[in-house]
């Protein structure tokens, strides 16, 4: 399968003819609310994040989160923020900055044996939401 991308065309050009391989698969399944008001709207996205190796040879490697998504569609950018302020400190909500493949790499320990660093302490599954706006 041909795949048409410059991105996908510089990750092969950056490989030099090594062969690239799947780390991280990741499924998700998404609510999504639109939410209007007199300031504006926003979309509301609750997304139930299932991350896995995508070989199959290891079914231990598995972790899940759930993440709660607010983005803006009209309006000041003042109205996301105070809603994510006021969701984050109603729920007890951690704003998150990172891509969902960041996160799942982190939490599958994916390059673990090619760095020194410690790798990240493990939360229990889904106990945290993660905000992002």
């Amino acid at each position: 399968h041909q795949i048409d991308c410059d991105i996908m065309s510089a990750a092969v050009d950056y490989a030099d003819g090594a062969p690239l391989a799947p780390v991280l698969q990741a499924s998700n399944q998404r609510e999504t609310w639109n939410i209007s008001s007199p300031q504006g709207s926003m979309q509301m996205c609750f997304d139930w994040v299932e991350y896995s190796d995508p070989t199959g040879a290891s079914a231990n490697r598995t972790a899940e989160e759930f993440e709660l998504e607010l983005e803006l569609q009209q309006g000041p950018r003042s109205l996301v923020v105070a809603a994510a302020a006021h969701l984050a400190q109603r729920f007890g909500l951690e704003a998150q900055t990172r891509s969902k493949y960041e996160r799942g790499v982190m939490l599958l320990e994916v390059f673990t044996d090619e760095t020194t660093s410690s790798p990240p302490e493990r939360q229990p599954a889904c106990e945290n939401v993660l905000l992002t706006v």
